[in-house]
């Protein structure tokens, strides 16, 4: 019984192959398309440029991200700035003020110098972050000498050397932004600041004449030239100016220096002659300031660069 059902099954296939239509030795259309078809463009690298990598990038981030990010930021900046100055400080030494005198008498600051002064000088700054730069300058600061007590006091000049870290407040950014090392954004408008300040400031030698020197000695050193130390503090404010002049900056500050050091009096006057050999110590003095100039900013703040778009 299982053979004769296997002997139909093989003829009834047979049947099947023998009626069936014969096949087309021509290639159907799907394969002479494809074979007679151009050949595959070949693969070349493409330059990542900012259309295209905007494009790749519009789903992730927005427009003003991206800008905010790969666009131009100042952050190192050069200035200039005049000063006016008002010395002060109670002790400045003391001296005969009549060389036949036995004892000495104490003098001020205010005493030897004409406390209004003025200085200039420049300064270079990096902004690491919105929140804050740091500058790096010198100048010159001048204060005229004047008569006392029937004696002469020559000019004080004092060159400082400095370095500031500057704290500001960019109103006009996000509060988030402000600590954005990797891309500092360079924000214009007023930018409120405070300034922690660091000094060296070389004095210039200062003379004394008249009635304090014996009548055969025109002149004699009462400060010693030396290079002293100082701190201070400054608040201000900076108005970035914008377009059409971007980068320009106009800034004002007041502050206070304090030198750490005591001037050196020369030998001559550092001895008490009423007291032995006791030394004779000025105080140390301090200039409350008013500082104002302007300042142009350029340059990259980004890390990494991309390529701008051609045409």
């Amino acid at each position: 019984m299982g053979i004769g059902r296997l002997v139909v099954g093989a003829a009834l296939l047979a049947a099947a192959a023998i009626l069936a239509p014969g096949a087309s030795a021509e290639p159907g259309p799907a394969v002479s398309s494809l074979l007679d078809g151009p050949a595959f463009p070949a693969l070349t690298p493409q330059r990542w440029t900012i259309g295209s990598l905007l494009s790749c990038a519009q789903d992730t981030i927005t427009e003003d991200e991206y800008n905010r990010l790969t666009g131009v930021r100042k952050r190192i900046g050069i200035g200039v700035w005049g000063m006016m100055g008002v010395l002060g400080g109670p002790d400045a030494g003391s001296l005969r003020l009549k060389y036949s005198d036995t004892s000495t008498s104490g003098v001020s600051y205010t005493d030897l110098f004409d406390p209004a002064g003025i200085g200039f000088g420049g300064e270079a700054c990096l902004i690491v972050a919105p929140f804050y730069s740091v500058h790096f300058g010198g100048g010159y600061l001048y204060h005229q000498g004047k008569p006392y007590r029937g004696n002469d006091w020559s000019d004080l000049a004092r060159i400082p050397f400095f370095i500031g870290l500057r704290f500001n407040a960019p109103l006009a950014l996000e509060f988030d932004r402000w600590l954005d090392f990797e891309n500092p954004e360079f924000v214009n408008g007023l930018i409120p600041y405070a300034k922690l300040i660091l000094q060296a400031t070389w004095w210039n030698r200062v003379e004394v004449s008249g009635a304090a020197l014996p009548s055969y000695e025109p002149t004699r050193d009462y400060f010693v030239q030396g290079i002293y130390p100082e701190v201070g503090a400054a608040a201000g404010i900076e108005l970035r100016l914008g377009k059409p002049v971007d980068g320009l900056a106009l800034f004002a500050e007041c502050g206070l220096t304090y030198q750490v050091l005591t001037p050196h009096l020369s030998l001559y006057f550092s001895k008490d002659p009423s007291a032995g050999t006791h030394d004779i110590v000025p105080g140390s003095p301090y200039e409350f300031f008013f500082r104002g100039g302007l300042a142009y900013y350029f340059g990259s703040g980004r890390i990494f660069n991309i390529d701008s778009a051609e045409g």
